[in-house]
C-alpha cells in the first residue's frame, strides 16, 4: 500500500521542531479553516508560504519487540521506550502502556497548547502538563476519567487567552485528545504561577 501524506508548509532549510515555525503553521492552518476567528493570533503576514512544504506522512508505525514477562522494547526508528506491566511490585523496566498513554496525552495537548500560546503573543516562562487517569476496576482495566492540569509559568499572563487556547488544543488540534475523548470522561484546568 503506497504511503499517503498530507502537505504542511514549511519553510525550505527549516526543521518542524522548530517552535515558532509549528506555531505559525498550527496558526495559519487555524486561520485557514476559519476555526475561531476571535482567537488573537498575531504572525508575520510577510512571508510567503507558497513555495514551503514537506510531507507528514499519515501513517504511523511502531515496533514492539517481546523482551520478557510483559515488557517490550517499543521503537519507532530513531527513538525506542521501554514498556513493561510489572507482573510483581517493583518489578518493572519502564512505564506501563496506560501510563505512557497519559504521557502522550500530556506531551500532545501541552505542545499544542505552548504552540497556540506563543502565537497569541503569550509565550509562558514555563509549562506543565499533570495527567491523572482512573481505571476501572475489572478487566480490561481501561481509563474512565482522565484530568489533565496545566500549569502556565510567567507573570501577565491573560487567563482568557489560555482558555481560549486550550479550548482549541481540545477541539481542533491535538489528535490525542480527540482520540481518547469519545471513551473517556476527560477534565481539563490550568493555572498560572510566577516563573
Amino acid at each position: 500500500m503506497a504511503s499517503q501524506s498530507a502537505r504542511l508548509p514549511v519553510p525550505v532549510g527549516h526543521r518542524l521542531e522548530d517552535t515558532h515555525l509549528v506555531a505559525k503553521l498550527l496558526a495559519d492552518a487555524v486561520l485557514r479553516t476559519g476555526v475561531d476567528d476571535s482567537f488573537p493570533l498575531v504572525y508575520d503576514e510577510t512571508s510567503s508560504i507558497d513555495s514551503w512544504e514537506v510531507h507528514m506522512p499519515k501513517e504511523l508505525c511502531v515496533r514492539a519487540v517481546h523482551q520478557d514477562g510483559m515488557h517490550f522494547l517499543v521503537g519507532t526508528g530513531e527513538h525506542s521506550v521501554h514498556l513493561d506491566y510489572p507482573l510483581q511490585p517493583g518489578e518493572t523496566s519502564g512505564p506501563t502502556p496506560l501510563e505512557m498513554l497519559l504521557a502522550s496525552l500530556a506531551a500532545c495537548a501541552g505542545g499544542t497548547l505552548a504552540l497556540l500560546l506563543r502565537r497569541a503573543d503569550a509565550s509562558p516562562k514555563g509549562l506543565e502538563v499533570e495527567v491523572r487517569g482512573i481505571r476501572r476496576d475489572e478487566h480490561p482495566t481501561v481509563l474512565t476519567d482522565i484530568d489533565l492540569q496545566f500549569v502556565v509559568r510567567g507573570s501577565g499572563q491573560d487567563p482568557e487567552v489560555i482558555a481560549r487556547s486550550l479550548r482549541v488544543a481540545e477541539e481542533q488540534l491535538c489528535p490525542v485528545w480527540a482520540m481518547l475523548k469519545p471513551g473517556t470522561t476527560i477534565k481539563s484546568s490550568f493555572r498560572i504561577a510566577e516563573a
